[in-house]
């Protein structure tokens, strides 16, 4: 049976939960409308709006025993549900549940009888009951030729990462290797870090140092993603990289720098590139991704995955203007957290568009163009330090850490930042957020939350693996072990969550 979850973004789920827990200490409804994203590890729901239902329309049952929606209001929002190509949720509050949540036998009867003609009304997209407690969520989903199903979970993602279950998951006893940091964040949060995947992409001078972070913080399943090659010049900044890896890719180096420094991680080494839609999709089952490239191309992808399939990230990278004989003008790294509420890449200036428009030109083209610009027109290598690198990925892996155990403040900004080495001096970078944005905007139009429910705008298929063929297969992906491995840590995920299905 397939495994379902669900994601929804901080600020829908506190509207959310201020219109299901209100003072009166009464039941109260909502309808969510939702996007969906099919992956390897099962089905998620994602949350792209969420509806009050009005007092006056969630109302005591004709027996009085339990409160329900009235069907004209449960209509309207289906037939608005399937105008606007989503999937239909239907929640309500049991008020005095607290860590622990369930249907009444009452819900589940409504769900027998409303949900086939709400399954029939939304052309045959999945519909879903969902019950709040205070800290907790149960949801069944009914999906067209299937028994029903029960929600695993639901990711609250925003500044911090919150996933509500039906009932507390068992914690265990954190590995000694992680004592010292289970001194700060207790085992919970080891235990946190040891069930989430977390997906870098790039596996270079920043990717490298990420993975050697993310191994060492004890995060579960690691996916690195580059289709790379190691060459000398880049030894000086590929952690874990030494003179006999170079002609091998740079994704291979990286999962044998995770393996040695935790040999119970996860790590999928994927060659690939994620302007391909069979690249970036392998993405999607990643609860945090890392943007460690230094191509335009790469953001822009980036920048609509995360947000077409609700997936928090950091952008990470470095610049050097000047150099050589010319002397340096300016030396500044950058790290840009991708919430998926505030500004996102494009919104920030991150993706020009005629740098973006350039990257895409063959060579012919690109030296015709820079013919006409007044130049060769070809690639300018950029300078590539790993100092620099390593204040980046440390801003950004602590963002990640500090939002991941839910340790970051609501307060904090989390505008991007920019680090000047020279001045010594870390400064945010304020970008507003168009609500009209293609990716990160609230309109129709925007891509933001809408899964597989809207294909992705990335070239078709897979990166040609041409460049692969001639290696040998021990450098491509990792062992067939890791399979194992990740069929393991699933099944360890759900046990710890007390799930059956």
């Amino acid at each position: 049976m397939s495994r379902w979850t669900g994601t929804i973004l901080e600020r829908d789920y506190d509207a959310l939960h201020q219109q299901l827990f209100q003072p009166d200490h009464d039941e109260h409804a909502a309808f969510l409308y939702a996007g969906l994203v099919e992956t390897l590890c099962g089905r998620r729901l994602l949350v792209r709006r969420v509806v009050p239902v009005a007092d006056h329309e969630f109302v005591p049952s004709n027996r009085g025993a339990y409160r329900q929606i009235v069907p004209r209001a449960v209509a309207r929002a289906a037939l608005e549900c399937d105008e606007l190509g989503l999937s239909l949720l239907w929640a309500h509050s049991h008020p005095a549940s607290g860590d622990a949540v369930d249907f009444s036998g009452d819900d589940l009867a409504a769900h027998v009888y409303a949900h086939p003609a709400l399954i029939d009304m939304t052309h045959d997209r999945p519909v879903t009951g969902l019950v709040f407690g205070e800290n907790s969520v149960a949801g069944e989903i009914w999906a067209a030729g299937e028994e029903p199903t029960r929600l695993t979970s639901l990711r609250v993602v925003g500044r911090n990462l919150k996933t509500l279950t039906p009932r507390p998951c068992q914690v265990g006893a954190a590995a000694e290797r992680f004592a010292r940091q289970v001194l700060m964040f207790g085992a919970p949060g080891q235990q946190i870090l040891r069930e989430m995947t977390v997906a870098v992409v790039g596996a270079g001078g920043g990717g490298s140092l990420l993975v050697e972070m993310l191994t060492h913080l004890g995060v579960g399943h690691i996916i690195v993603i580059d289709y790379g090659v190691v060459d000398e010049t880049n030894l000086s900044r590929i952690v874990g990289a030494a003179p006999a890896d170079v002609g091998r890719l740079k994704v291979a180096v990286a999962h044998d720098l995770a393996t040695r420094i935790d040999p119970d991680v996860v790590v999928d080494a994927v060659y690939g590139d994620i302007a391909y839609v069979d690249d970036a999709r392998r993405l999607l089952d990643a609860d945090f991704a890392f943007l460690a490239t230094d191509n335009i191309l790469s953001r822009y992808a980036f920048n609509l995955v995360c947000h077409q399939f609700l997936i928090p990230g950091v952008q990470v990278g470095a610049k050097v203007t000047g150099g050589n004989a010319g002397g340096i003008e300016l030396i500044h790294v950058m790290e840009r957290p991708v919430t998926l509420q505030d500004a996102c890449l494009d919104c920030s200036g991150a993706i020009p568009a005629d740098a973006l428009t350039r990257e895409q030109l063959s060579p012919e083209a690109r030296r015709a163009q820079g013919y006409i610009d007044g130049d060769d027109g070809a690639d300018i290598e950029e300078p590539s330090v790993i100092t620099l690198n390593s204040i980046s990925t440390s801003l950004a892996a602590t963002d990640f850490l500090l939002m991941a155990i839910a340790l970051m403040p609501k307060e904090t900004s989390l505008e991007a930042s920019a680090y000047y080495p020279q001045e010594r001096e870390l400064r945010s970078r304020a970008a507003v957020k168009r609500p009209n944005c293609r990716f990160c905007g609230d309109g129709e139009k925007s891509v933001l939350a809408r899964g597989d429910l809207k294909a992705l705008s990335l070239k078709p298929g897979a990166r040609p693996s041409r460049a692969v063929e001639a290696m040998p297969k021990a450098q491509l992906l990792a062992p067939v072990g890791a399979v194992a491995r990740a069929r393991d840590f699933m099944a360890e995920v759900l046990r710890r969550h007390g799930d059956d299905h």
